[in-house]
């Protein structure tokens, strides 16, 4: 056994007994974190909880928040390699955002790295008062030359008011991916599947998407960003028809006058929502990215959204004052297709770009059930991963966010299944089993986010009410 395998395996037998807090869901809710934790060693990863005064943007915000990690061979050792990363920093035309790290060995050679290289989640995306910072342990220990360590010490500087100073145990390191299986879909739900595809990426390299179309079988594809030059409908149903030729019917797409939307779907359209939703009163007057159609699917007649909002800005900036504005539109085209044509569920989904408020979700469901409540947000983790996010890709200096979303009618329908499909996490076997490859997730910089939902069955005259759907 290697020397790095032999002492990581050794030290997490001796650590294992002492590790009975609930495990960490890196998932912007610090609720699982214990009180006063501000830095755990679980699993194979290293997780971060900072802490803030005041309600702020992390992803989004022009302070920097540094936070030094040193790494101990010796817990006595003055010297030993560190990480340093400078959150948020300034964008310049030069870099997106993305944070500054660097990594310091023990004989002082720096070098600057990307968050792919570490393996960087940060949560939540939108602003908040408290966020989860994940590393992968394996990833450090190659970022800072070294085969294992005993301690880490970590130091956040203001404006962080948490943790300051925190030292820990190391755990020992874990596979990079895990066996997972497919959920399959239930015989009474339809499965829909939200993706942002990168800029029309399925036209250049297709064979990624296929084969995740393919192993998922969706009844409604929510798209987002396949739009290049005068691209229209009946392009995407070309590809669809070529790529996705398993489907029980052909193809139909709502592609409206709203860059990059659409909603494909094998199943009967019984109507097309509007060529264009307007969002009058923000800095910009181009349409709002909202596809919607009215759908007759085996679990009844579906308002079916899909929507990108405006890109970046933090809180309150004039990008998420437009997210506030198309949110209202949203809602409103969806709740008019409802009643219109008497639809019996509703569901909404897509790239949200949370990076201010998350009020832009609770607007975008006001209302929209056909009881005229909410919609509710689907609840899907990355499989194989105790993790909630959606974006991130491999070569791009993405941090791991969560952007994307999908909500349905909870009065009317039951979610039997969510996840969000990260091949990178998945074992080679369970791979091979789905027939999918690591890289097919990679296609685009964003995930593909699965929800099935079936019908609840509403009781008749005469019955004493209550959910049936389970017999």
């Amino acid at each position: 056994m290697p020397a790095r395998l032999f002492r990581s395996a050794a030290l997490f037998a001796l650590l294992a007994p002492m590790c009975t807090a609930q495990p960490i869901v890196i998932d912007g809710d610090t609720a699982d974190w214990n009180e006063g934790e501000t830095l755990r060693c679980e699993g194979g990863w290293l997780k971060v909880r900072l802490g803030f005064p005041s309600t702020v943007s992390l992803h989004a915000m022009t302070q920097a928040v540094p936070l030094t990690l040193s790494l101990r061979d010796d817990a006595d050792s003055l010297r030993g390699p560190k990480l340093e990363l400078v959150l948020s920093p300034p964008r310049t035309e030069e870099r997106r955002w993305g944070p500054i790290i660097v990594a310091t060995a023990a004989d002082g050679t720096r070098r600057e790295l990307t968050a792919t290289e570490i393996d960087l989640h940060v949560a939540p995306t939108a602003a908040a008062t408290a966020y989860e910072i994940r590393i992968g342990l394996d990833e450090l220990y190659e970022a800072v030359g070294i085969e294992a360590a005993e301690t880490a010490t970590l130091e956040a500087s203001a404006p962080a008011t948490n943790p300051g100073r925190a030292t820990i145990d190391l755990c020992g390191t874990a596979a990079d991916t895990a066996r997972a299986e497919l959920p399959q879909i239930d015989a009474a739900a339809d499965r829909f599947l939200a993706w942002n595809v990168l800029w029309s990426s399925p036209l250049e390299t297709p064979d990624g998407f296929a084969r995740i179309l393919d192993a998922t079988r969706p009844d409604v594809v929510l798209i987002q960003e396949w739009d290049r030059g005068e691209l229209a409908a009946d392009d995407v149903t070309a590809w669809l028809e070529e790529h996705a030729a398993w489907a029980d019917g052909s193809w139909s797409v709502q592609k409206p006058d709203a860059w990059g939307v659409a909603v494909a779907t094998p199943h009967p359209v019984v109507a097309m929502g509007p060529e264009q939703t307007l969002a009058p009163g923000s800095d910009w007057d181009f349409p709002v990215r909202l596809a919607s159609a009215v759908i007759d699917l085996p679990m009844g007649r579906t308002v079916v959204g899909s929507v990108h909002l405006k890109c970046c800005g933090s809180l309150g900036s004039p990008e998420d004052e437009r997210r506030l504005v198309e949110s209202v539109a949203i809602r409103d085209a969806l709740i008019k297709l409802r009643d219109t044509h008497g639809a019996e569920h509703v569901v909404l989904g897509g790239d949200f770009n949370t990076s201010g408020t998350l009020a832009v979700l609770d607007i975008a469901a006001a209302g929209a059930d056909v009881d005229g409540s909410p919609l509710t947000y689907a609840d899907p983790r990355v499989l194989a991963d105790a993790a909630y996010y959606t974006f991130g890709r491999p070569g791009m200096n993405n941090v791991r966010t969560r952007l994307d979303f999908i909500s349905y009618s909870d009065a009317s329908l039951a979610e039997t299944a969510s996840f969000v499909l990260d091949t990178a996490r998945i074992n080679g076997s369970s791979l091979a089993s789905m027939g999918l490859d690591a890289l097919d997730s990679a296609a685009s910089d964003h995930l593909p986010v699965v929800v099935d939902l079936r019908p609840i069955a509403q009781p008749g005259p005469g019955s004493s009410g209550g959910d049936s759907s389970a017999e």
